[in-house]
This record gives structure tokens, C-alpha cells and sequence, in this order.
């Protein structure tokens, strides 16, 4: 098909600073994407340097998730936004819910963890589906920060994107990671009971280096990091 116009690139250091933004933001809508709408975000990845992907659990349910392509800007060239994902995100569970024919004519462009990535610039330019709960979260984070939510500092580790995965009745936290002293995003499964706790000290750690304790606990990585380490059950790694 014929490349949108939507996929006008910013800069480099424009983009790795908005994308970084998104991850952030978007990791809160683990626990949904809108008040009632049963959808989560599983998963957030940056495959492409000029796009993200994300993975939508609707319910809960494996038969029906699926992830979405979604161009890092918008039409006009700038960054986009939290709030303007968090409408794709909304306009492609309505298409799923209540026009399913148009929905499920989207391209298919990749695959995200068992999950159909399906491409969104085919409804980028639908009325947005916006609400009250949107306005009211920016005018309390600019309350709260008197400007954007801050990011890490440079030369530290940062989140390049999250999954939640599943394997029989045992889910975990993937956590993908830049870190200052490595050349490649690092894949780090944990345990999610203990993730909240040891994730300060697992990127403190990181920003010194991948330690030496992790060599027995590395994996074959997945098609979205370089390397991968598997820290679920070795607590004392993290």
C-alpha cells in the first residue's frame, strides 16, 4: 500500500525522546485504556525506528488480542503524544467492537508475542474518540510537574518497552532495557509479585553493566532486544 503521510519522521533525538515518553505513559494503561472498555495494554515495543508497536488484551482474553502499528508522528511532522496513542488505542477497540468487517480488514505487518500486528493509519484520521478523563489527567500532570512528566537522565537505564506474557497458568513481566553500557536493548523477565521491588535496583545495576551474576540466567533473546535473561526465579540477580 501506498506509505501515509502520517509516517513524516522528527529527528532522531526528538523521536528516541518522545517514544521514551510513550513507554512511560503507556505503561500505566496496564490496567486499561479507558474507563469500562475491558482493553489493557499488554505489551509496547519499538521495532521500526519510525514507529511502535502495541499489544491490546481485550478482557483478557487470548482469542481476541491483537497489536496495533502506530506511526511515532503525526501528520504535521511533530512527536505524537500520549493522548493522541491513547485515541488510536480507543478508536481501534470501537472498530474491533462495533464494525468488525472494518476492522478486520487492516493489514497485518508483524507479529508481537502470539499477538496479529495490525496497521492503524487506515483510521488515523477518523473523528478522535476523546474524553473528559484525558483533559483532566494533563492538567493534573501539569500541576503536579509544571510541565511534561520527567524521564530518567541521560547516560541511565531506561524502559524501551514492557509485555506481559503467559505460559499455562504463570504470568510475567518482560522488561525491555537501554542501558548507557550496552550497545542493544536487554530483555529481563521478572517476577511481577516482586517487580515493583526490585526494578529501582535492577536498572541501578544495569547502568554499571549486565553484572556478572546474570551469565547462567541468559536466554536466547526475542526478535525485539539483543540479549535476554530470565531473573524470575533468581531474585538475588536483581
Amino acid at each position: 500500500m501506498t506509505p501515509s503521510t502520517t509516517d513524516t519522521n522528527p529527528t532522531d533525538s526528538e523521536a528516541d525522546h518522545a517514544y521514551a515518553a510513550l513507554v512511560r505513559d503507556l505503561a500505566a494503561l496496564a490496567m486499561g485504556i479507558s474507563p469500562g472498555s475491558g482493553a489493557t495494554v499488554r505489551a509496547v515495543v519499538r521495532p521500526e525506528p519510525d514507529a511502535l508497536w502495541v499489544g491490546l488484551a481485550p478482557w483478557n482474553q487470548l482469542i481476541e488480542q491483537y497489536a496495533l502499528r502506530i506511526p511515532l508522528s503525526l501528520s504535521d511532522g511533530r512527536p505524537r503524544g500520549f493522548e493522541d496513542v491513547l485515541l488510536v488505542l480507543r478508536r481501534s477497540e470501537s472498530l474491533r467492537r462495533h464494525d468488525r468487517g472494518r476492522f478486520d480488514r487492516l493489514d497485518t505487518v508483524g507479529e508481537l508475542h502470539g499477538m496479529a500486528v495490525r496497521d492503524s493509519r487506515e483510521f488515523l484520521d477518523d473523528p478522535p474518540l476523546d474524553m473528559f478523563q484525558d483533559a483532566l489527567r494533563c492538567t493534573l500532570l501539569t500541576a503536579a510537574f509544571r510541565g511534561p512528566a520527567p524521564l530518567p537522565l541521560d547516560g541511565t537505564t531506561r524502559l524501551a518497552g514492557f509485555a506481559w506474557l503467559l505460559d499455562d497458568e504463570t504470568r510475567w513481566a518482560r522488561l525491555y532495557l537501554d542501558s548507557p553500557t550496552e550497545t542493544g536493548t536487554l530483555g529481563v523477565d521478572v517476577d511481577v509479585a516482586h517487580g515493583s521491588d526490585s526494578a529501582r535496583g535492577l536498572m541501578n545495576r544495569l547502568d554499571r553493566g549486565v553484572p556478572d551474576a546474570w551469565s547462567p540466567h541468559e536466554r536466547a533473546p526475542d526478535p525485539f532486544c539483543l540479549r535476554m535473561f530470565d531473573l524470575r526465579d533468581h531474585p538475588g540477580c536483581e
